[in-house]
């Protein structure tokens, strides 16, 4: 199979007028086949968004050696930018280049930008802060962390660990004694006047459903938290899988 992106040895360093120079990344190496579904997560947005852009002619790296489609994103910068599509948080439109670069979206635009890729034969590269959509819609994600490759993960795989959404839901009031029959699955805590509903939901409508039954029981809603996952923790129980 073809290669879309091959990154060799990858490192940037951004050298700033006043102060040290800084490491963006060391040492990358990467290839992501033509036509492959990919996720990009990690807890430094900045340093995912850098990748992308230098993926797509945008920041030359300092050294090593990236490729799109064969073409060198320095030495052959013009025929390697027409190879690439880059999007950052905006919908996708339909366009005939091979490698489709999407940054930050919102949910619907991920989807659309899959829908896209899967459609025309693309190769989708999405880099997103939400493990859980990557896992959806990506056969493969990799995790950037510390200007480094950490882990190349089977989207399948973290889908699996993933379990769903998790919130806490905090209200005023106490629920009454047959809680367990509207919010089975979810850890309640009581404290003080208010009560803590913690726990992973499958989607978002069982959200809506847990957020309908509050409404029902007359208990007045003081926040809902989406609480990002951990994604070392995720790695670390992914690779202690036999």
């Amino acid at each position: 199979m073809t290669s879309a992106i091959e990154i060799v040895s990858l490192n940037v360093v951004h050298d700033p007028q006043n102060g040290q120079p800084t490491s963006i990344f060391q040492d990358i190496c990467l290839t992501i086949s033509a036509g492959q579904l990919v996720g990009l997560v990690g807890s430094e947005q900045a340093t995912r968004s850098s990748l992308l852009k230098v993926i797509a002619g945008q920041l030359e790296p300092t050294s090593g050696r990236v490729r799109v489609n064969g073409f060198d994103v320095v030495t052959q910068r013009d025929e390697a930018q027409r190879q690439v599509e880059l999007f950052q948080g905006v919908a996708t439109h339909t366009t005939t280049t091979r490698i489709l670069i999407v940054d930050e979206p919102d949910k619907s635009t991920a989807w659309r930008a899959w829908a896209q890729a899967r459609e025309q034969g693309q190769t989708l590269l999405l880099s997103t802060s939400q493990p859980a959509w990557a896992a959806a819609l990506c056969e493969r994600v990799l995790v950037l962390e510390s200007g480094r490759l950490a882990a190349d993960l089977v989207g399948a795989d973290l889908k699996r660990e993933l379990k769903g959404e998790h919130y806490r839901i905090q209200v005023r009031g106490r629920l009454p004694q047959d809680w367990s029959d509207w919010f089975s699955g979810l850890q309640v805590t009581a404290g003080g006047a208010d009560t803590i509903l913690d726990g992973y939901l499958p989607d978002q409508g069982a959200l809506h459903s847990v957020l309908g039954a509050i409404r029902n029981l007359n208990l007045p809603l003081l926040n809902v938290q989406y609480i990002e996952p951990d994604i070392r923790e995720l790695i670390d129980r992914l690779h202690c899988k036999p």
